[in-house]
């Protein structure tokens, strides 16, 4: 069995051959950049994030009574954006605990949501609600800030989760647990992806494509069944007629845009 290790060097390598056809490996951090460049989250009115999106206006009038924020966004790319993808960080101060470590804030986030906005689109409305908000009332807790993210959902390399190691997450909702190999296959028809559920609330309304960087060929989209907390879902991929070239493929997971 090929180490986990050795497979993860391999995924560090493949982004990165992939990035000129595909877009470069977002960063994670907030402020940091994403979809080739500019901010990827902001808590500001006007604000530009992953180079296409403007913050419009902020309505925090119900972030602590309800625990809920509404963001309006403009398209300002001046293409259209298909492959962005958002989520809120609600912000908390520290718990009161005992460590050597310090911290201004504590944070909540939301799931990943798929943002598809035609050139031009004005005025996107963006509700975001807390899901642990009544737990950190209940602790004394108010809300004292909210901050929007705003990135490219760029395809990932599909790693398995194994012992003392995680799988490849994404959307912040699901880590892969299994998937089919296609190395050993002489002509591979289908691909099968196994996820598990880890964000704590239902997982609905998914689906998964497999892209292969090297022929610049990806398979359909293909709905995921719709998995409870904790439990797993899987979609098998039609690979007849995908050239999938050296057989190196990555994943990549949208949300319908509700």
């Amino acid at each position: 069995m090929i180490p986990n290790s050795f497979l993860r060097l391999v995924a560090v390598a493949l982004c990165a051959a992939s990035a000129v056809s595909l877009g470069a490996c977002a960063s994670d951090g907030d402020g940091g950049s994403s979809g080739g460049g500019g901010r990827s989250s902001s808590d500001a009115q006007g604000a530009l994030l992953a180079d296409a999106v403007r913050i419009a206006s902020i309505d925090r009038n119900a972030v602590n009574t309800e625990g809920r924020v509404r963001y309006v966004v403009d398209n300002v790319s001046g293409a259209d954006q298909e492959d962005l993808t958002w989520s809120v960080s609600f912000l908390f101060p520290p718990r009161q605990v005992e460590s050597d470590i310090s911290v201004a804030e504590e944070s909540e986030t939301t799931s990943e949501r798929s943002l598809v906005m035609l050139r031009g689109d004005a005025g996107k409305v963006l509700d975001a609600t807390c899901a642990a908000f009544n737990e950190r009332r209940a602790a004394g807790q108010a809300v004292i800030g909210t901050r929007l993210r705003v990135a490219k959902n760029e395809p990932a390399f599909p790693m398995a989760r194994s012992a003392g190691s995680p799988g490849t997450r994404f959307l912040n909702k699901l880590e892969m647990v299994a998937v089919s190999n296609i190395e050993d296959a002489s002509d591979p028809t289908e691909l099968v992806l196994e996820f598990e559920n880890i964000s704590g609330s239902k997982a609905s309304e998914l689906e998964v494509q497999a892209v292969f960087p090297r022929s610049g060929m990806r398979t359909k989209w293909r709905a995921l069944p719709a998995a409870g907390a904790g439990q797993r879902t899987r979609a098998v991929l039609d690979l007849r007629g995908v050239n999938i070239g050296d057989r190196q493929f990555l994943v990549k997971v949208r949300q319908q845009d509700l």
